[in-house]
């Protein structure tokens, strides 16, 4: 049983803009994909990596922050660990699932948008976490200024509380 883990260009563009920005990282990376001929919407997990690699071939900041995210991506690994074949001992959610809990707070686009990005950031699955991962990510987005880090804050207490009634 294989898992098959894709990437889109705004997930790619998730892992190096923090440091490079919006703009300059879908550049690179739509000039990668280019330079390695890999064509869709959304890619395999081997072909973002050889796009990381690509990239990392880079002087100067571009490359550091490429070979950083490869890193990253190396900690996402393809293949189910044994928790997760069959029966799973942790609930899992999808990207959706996470997404709702901040909806009626910043909307549903810009949730889509934030939980996306990190989720990528984490080098999490892109569709479906399992409660840990989602709560780091609520976590994680908690820690931001403004209302997505108030929403994301009493997302992940509504959250843990949901899993305590059980």
């Amino acid at each position: 049983m294989s898992v098959d883990v894709h990437y889109s260009l705004d997930d790619l563009t998730a892992l190096i803009s923090p440091t490079l920005g919006h703009e300059r990282s879908v550049e690179l990376l739509r000039e990668a994909l280019g330079a390695l001929e890999i064509r869709g919407a959304v890619i395999s997990l081997v072909d973002a990596r050889r796009v990381l690699e690509h990239l990392g071939k880079t002087a100067g900041v571009t490359g550091t922050v490429a070979r950083f995210a490869l890193a990253r991506l190396a900690l996402v690994d393809p293949r189910p660990s044994p928790t997760h074949q069959g029966r799973t001992s942790e609930p899992m959610l999808s990207r959706g699932e996470i997404a709702a809990l901040l909806a009626p707070t910043i909307g549903e686009e810009k949730s889509n948008a934030v939980v996306t990005h990190a989720l990528a950031r984490a080098g999490f699955p892109r569709e479906m976490v399992t409660l840990s991962q989602a709560l780091d990510t609520l976590e994680n987005l908690g820690g931001a200024e403004g209302l997505v880090g108030v929403a994301a804050r009493f997302a992940r207490m509504r959250l843990q509380a949901r899993q305590t009634r059980g």
